[in-house]
């Protein structure tokens, strides 16, 4: 069974902020990269994985890499079901959309 996710526009900001709903794992964390690489390719976006429900270590061998290329800013509430494996993983990330967006706009 393959893994699927959506990346929908944010409200807070829908060119800048995007949500990822569903799940990551090595069948799709190509296509996880594909897509985010292209919605960075004029400048850093922020990703909200609050709404993910699965994210394996696929998944975050990507966001390691889109995050120290600097074309990702990550978001995972405190509530996530996937915090804790952030945590595990020493993601750089945000509790919230807003704080990304500061921070987005601070390092431009």
């Amino acid at each position: 069974m393959t893994a699927r996710f959506e990346l929908l526009p944010s409200d807070a900001a829908p060119d800048a902020a995007f949500e990822l709903h569903g799940e990551v794992d090595l069948t799709n964390a190509a296509e996880l990269e594909e897509e985010l690489s292209a919605r960075a390719a004029s400048g850093p976006v922020v990703l909200d994985l609050s709404r993910a429900a699965y994210f394996d270590s696929a998944g975050f061998e990507v966001l390691d890499r889109l995050v120290a290329s600097g074309g990702v800013i990550v978001v995972i509430s405190p509530t996530s079901a996937i915090q804790r494996a952030a945590s595990v993983m020493s993601l750089p990330r945000h509790d919230t959309v807003a704080q990304a967006l500061e921070a987005l706009t601070t390092n431009r």
